[in-house]
């Protein structure tokens, strides 16, 4: 008869070689991408990743949202323009019940919990919240009397929206419920990015960086960076954030205003979040590798991720 530490054993070898293999098959994930009509992954770590096989879905998305969590993304519907969630290792795809068809715009909150959606057409915004499992409209906006905004996000618990419009020199803040206020920000916005799970969020315009903060009280925007800003996004510490300008990626120490200049051998591109603290500062084109940076990192610095290379292929 086996003794019973002698089961403990056995038990608990089996129970690690379950665990090693399904880490074998899943294996670590730098994230996500939308590569015209599916999804490729980013496998491996930062530094030793490369772009994996594409994945599709099962109905043709345009205008397509991923969410900086890895787990979904947001697209909108060739033919039917309504809003799909599409679970990224499955690929598994569902409309969003609620959320009417003719929708334009995806924003995602910077944890991807939120979203925005506009509506051009019909001139609304619709506010949905509970991404990706439990996903219901918060809040339905009449844009009348504004028109469409050229900026629009949506923090993470989806109270509050940020909006810029055309020919408006004022940044507004917009409730759920409609209600709306004006922000001390003047001039046309470049970018505009919420903290994680807060309401401060950073703007970005041809005079700099803005840290934007207490929206309800006393509404204050303190300039962090004197520089022509293209694009701003903090990372998930809160103590930095990855500007681009028109040459350079710049890490900005929001503590001390601080800046560091991110080498790369490219020229940035459109930023976007690839986890909380990895973020894609170039697209992959026409073959060419994905440039990202680690903000996590002891050492930031960008790197590239090249195309796998298949067997018997040339790429």
């Amino acid at each position: 008869m086996m003794r019973p530490t002698m089961k403990l054993l056995l038990v608990g070898l089996m129970f690690f070689n379950a665990l090693f293999a399904q880490a074998t098959i899943q294996g670590p994930l730098t994230g996500w991408i939308w590569d015209g009509d599916g999804t490729r992954p980013l496998l491996g770590i930062p530094g030793a990743s490369v772009i994996g096989e594409k994945r599709t879905g099962a109905i043709p998305l345009s205008r397509v949202a991923v969410s900086p969590t890895g787990d979904y993304l947001l697209g909108i519907g060739v033919e039917d323009q309504r809003v799909y969630l599409m679970e990224m290792r499955t690929s598994v795809m569902r409309a969003v019940e609620g959320i009417a068809a003719g929708a334009e715009v995806i924003a995602l909150s910077p944890g991807g919990r939120a979203a925005a959606v506009l509506h051009a057409g019909a001139g609304r915004l619709e506010v949905v919240t509970g991404l990706p499992g439990s996903a219901r409209i918060a809040g339905v906006i009449d844009l009348s009397a504004e028109g469409m905004p050229y900026l629009v996000a949506v923090s993470d618990d989806a109270g509050v929206l940020l909006a810029a419009f055309p020919g408006a020199e004022d940044l507004v803040a917009i409730d759920t419920g409609g209600n709306r206020w004006r922000l001390p920000h003047s001039g046309r916005l470049r970018g505009i990015s919420f903290f994680n799970h807060r309401r401060d969020a950073l703007l970005a315009d041809d005079r700099g960086v803005w840290w934007l903060r207490d929206f309800a009280g006393n509404a204050r925007a303190e300039l962090m960076l004197e520089a022509e800003a293209l694009q701003v996004l903090p990372a998930a510490d809160a103590g930095h954030a990855l500007v681009t300008t028109g040459e350079a990626v710049l890490l900005l120490n929001l503590e001390t205003g601080a800046t560091r200049r991110i080498e790369c051998a490219c020229k940035p591109g459109t930023l976007a979040r690839l986890s909380g603290s990895v973020f894609r500062i170039r697209e992959a084109h026409g073959g060419e590798p994905l440039w990202i940076v680690d903000v996590s990192a002891d050492q930031t610095r960008a790197t590239f991720v090249p195309w796998e290379v298949k067997a018997g292929t040339d790429q």
